[in-house]
């Protein structure tokens, strides 16, 4: 939520992140969960998009550290 509000996420970013989390700790704590092929397609990509934000941050700030 820190990450949100001071801008480093967009709120779209943030609710995907709160729904993988949901659907992590589901598969981690539920029994017998099975996510479908359509739900993986469908995450995917998204996913990439939080990673890849997330890297592009880092490296502004490793940049920044350098100078």
């Amino acid at each position: 939520m820190n990450k949100i509000l001071t801008g480093l996420l967009t709120p779209e970013l943030g609710r995907f992140y709160s729904r993988l989390f949901s659907k992590r700790s589901t598969g981690d704590y539920d029994d017998f969960v099975n996510h479908t092929l359509t739900t993986v397609d469908e995450l995917l990509p998204k996913a990439k998009d939080f990673i890849q934000t997330l890297l592009d941050q880092l490296n502004d700030w490793l940049n920044e550290q350098a100078m």
